[in-house]
């Protein structure tokens, strides 16, 4: 591996291919605190309307389960986004391959660059592949999230450094060669499946919320393409 020092603002492309990350990170965050907003709005509603009706016995109950649920998931969905608000404050990780795709069996080469100012306890990327399938008992064909699972039926990890100092107005690089390994079960493309490749890049930052950004990357064999989930944009 590799590992080189820039300035942030003179760092040079290193591979043509410049990955985009699968979300919007700012979209993310608006989502999850309307979300969260939304739910406790609804959990204080119901709340106000028990004590106002004065229920008792099994409504009583009803409602304050009720109020409960939305409170308690409107208020994680909360402190996730304000999570994601600190994280983002992090310059976002670029990544770069050296082709569009990655072939399996073939070498590749990733370049991995974080901008500073940031004190990660550890930085690590990893090749994830996620297979979505229907749910049984579900309408097999619709497609949409409710009727759908999501497993990891691959995981590679491409790169791993520990104890990363970079002051303001730096660039951390590090590039590496790998090859994709043949997956321990066969990537075989089912009926009403679908498989996405996704670069996942993890940092575990000193006394600062972590973050995670996922790309999407394609992945082909010797005999065949798998079909690849892009996000809409």
């Amino acid at each position: 591996m590799r590992i080189e020092w820039f300035p942030s603002e003179s760092r040079p492309s290193r591979f043509p291919v410049r990955l985009k990350r699968e979300t919007e990170w700012n979209a993310q965050i608006r989502i999850s605190l309307l979300a969260g907003l939304l739910l406790a709005g609804l959990a204080a509603a119901a709340g106000v309307a028990v004590w106002k009706t004065e229920a008792r016995g099994s409504d009583l109950w009803a409602a304050c389960a009720f109020s409960g649920v939305f409170g308690l998931t409107g208020l994680l969905l909360i402190v996730v986004s304000i999570h994601q608000y600190l994280a983002k404050r992090i310059p976002e990780t670029i990544v770069e391959l050296d082709q569009a795709l990655i072939c399996t069996g073939k070498p590749g080469r990733l370049c991995i660059c974080q901008r500073g100012p940031v004190r990660l306890k550890s930085l690590r990327a990893n090749l994830v592949c996620l297979e979505r399938y229907p749910l049984q008992g579900t309408n097999q064909t619709s497609g949409s999230d409710e009727d759908c699972g999501i497993r990891q039926i691959h995981t590679q990890n491409l790169l791993d450094i520990s104890d990363l100092m970079i002051q303001r107005g730096e660039a951390w690089e590090g590039s590496v060669e790998f090859t994709l390994l043949k997956p321990e079960r066969e990537l075989t493309q089912e009926a009403n499946t679908t498989m996405t490749w996704k670069i996942e890049v993890w940092g575990r930052v000193d006394w600062w919320p972590d973050f995670m950004h996922p790309f999407v990357v394609g992945v082909t064999s010797d005999h065949r393409p798998q079909r690849i989930r892009i996000p809409r944009s």
